[in-house]
Order: structure tokens, then sequence, then C-alpha cells
């Protein structure tokens, strides 16, 4: 059963559970109880922290689901997460890029800190891999992430370039994850692909 928003029906995910039914949810980073503080920081408004790390470790699987920033911004143009009259204040607060950023770093640690805890519960078989998309400029801490999430799963990081210019300029950028990903570890390889402009 599909049930939106962990943290506002967690009792009755919890009865559908003990009734032996499986449940899907969503949980957003900024509800959660470990988040809080880190939440509130960035966003300058107290966090809800709907989502106990009790309750976050006790599901059968999580799955990191991430948007960019870009991404992000035209949902909310397109009126899909806040009505019309709500968005613009929304792109000048939560949803700035920097913040955004910083949300999706948080996500992660989450993700890997509620798995990583003793007694959390596992899938019966983990697939072990994971996929991330970001701007050059960002790549660096986003690949060294990338390869501390793999290394707890035993997992191979791989690093995927993609490129719609060339030149030096791309070549420097492209060079600098590629370091990242060397400066990470044995875990990690780097491939490079250039993809046509549109």
């Amino acid at each position: 059963m599909l049930v939106d928003d962990f943290g506002r029906h967690l009792a009755d995910i919890e009865s559908l559970r003990d009734a032996g039914i499986d449940v899907i949810s969503t949980v957003d980073v900024s509800d959660t109880e470990r988040a809080a503080d880190a939440v509130q920081q960035i966003t300058g408004q107290p966090a809800v922290a709907t989502v106990p790390d009790a309750a976050l470790a006790a599901a059968d699987e999580i799955r990191f689901l991430d948007n960019s920033p870009r991404g992000a911004a035209q949902r909310l143009g397109h009126g899909n997460i806040y009505p019309p009259g709500e968005a613009d204040r929304a792109l000048q607060g939560l949803f700035r890029t920097a913040s955004l950023a910083a949300l999706r770093e948080i996500g992660l640690r989450v993700v890997a800190e509620t798995l990583a805890a003793p007694g959390a519960a596992r899938p019966a078989r983990v697939a072990g891999r994971a996929s991330a998309l970001t701007a050059p400029d960002q790549a660096g801490p986003l690949v060294q992430r990338g390869v501390r999430l793999a290394r707890r799963s035993s997992a191979k990081c791989t690093v995927l370039v993609l490129s719609t210019s060339a030149g030096e300029r791309a070549d420097d950028e492209i060079a600098r994850i590629r370091s990242a990903a060397a400066d990470a570890g044995p875990r990690s390889s780097s491939a490079r692909a250039r993809m046509p402009r549109r």
C-alpha cells in the first residue's frame, strides 16, 4: 500500500504493518529527527521532526530519491510543490540552490547513518549501486560521499562524467572530477562520455 508522508501517518503505517500489509511511504529529510538541528540551521525555521530515528531504522528498505535544484525549482514554478502564491517565497528560502544542495548532503548522511546503525533493518538483497547527478563544480564532495556510501555496502562507486561541451575548460572540469574519484580510493573508477547538444 502507498501512504504518502511517513511522519504525518506514522501511527496508521504502524497499524498497517502490524496487520501484515507492506507499506511504501515517503520521508522528507527535513522531517527526520536526526536532521532537525542541521535543517533548522539551513532554513532558519524550526524543523518539524515528525520521523523518529527508531521508526526510520525499522524500515525494511530505504531508498534515497533526489531531484536537482534546477528540477525542484521547475516543479515549484509549475505549482507541483506549493500553490503558485507561495512559490516565489519558497524560491527565496528553502528552494535556494545552496539550501537544496545542503539538504541533499544531509539526506545522504541520514540514509547512510540509518543503514549503518546497529540493529537497523536490511533489505534481503542489496543492489550495490547508487546514482547521483550534479553540476561539475559540486562534483568533488558528491564523489567522495558516494565512495563512502559504496564502502559501507561493499559496492564500487563508478563516476560517469557527461559533457555537452568541448575545449580546455570542459577538460579541466573533467580532470578535477577524475582527480576527486582517484583521491577517494581504490573503490572508485571514472569514465567519460560526450553528449551532443540539443
